[in-house]
């Protein structure tokens, strides 16, 4: 199974601006920027995407019910 996402980035340094989309819609146009990654603006950043894959991929594996 082939999975796929996006990411764009708009303009540069401090004012730019990025949207980030997966194909099967898990994220669909979420916005990232440096302002969104010092928590001046609402949105996501890079490091809590990887966070939260990670932690779910631990999460399925350390999972004390499965076979």
């Amino acid at each position: 199974m082939l999975r796929k996402a996006r990411a764009t980035w708009k303009k540069g340094g401090w004012d730019g601006q990025g949207i980030v989309s997966t194909d099967i819609g898990a994220l669909a146009d979420a916005a990232y920027s440096w302002k969104t990654r010092t928590n001046e603006k609402t949105g996501t950043n890079p490091e809590e995407l990887l966070a939260g894959a990670q932690a779910s991929c631990f999460a399925m594996a350390l999972d004390p019910s499965r076979k």
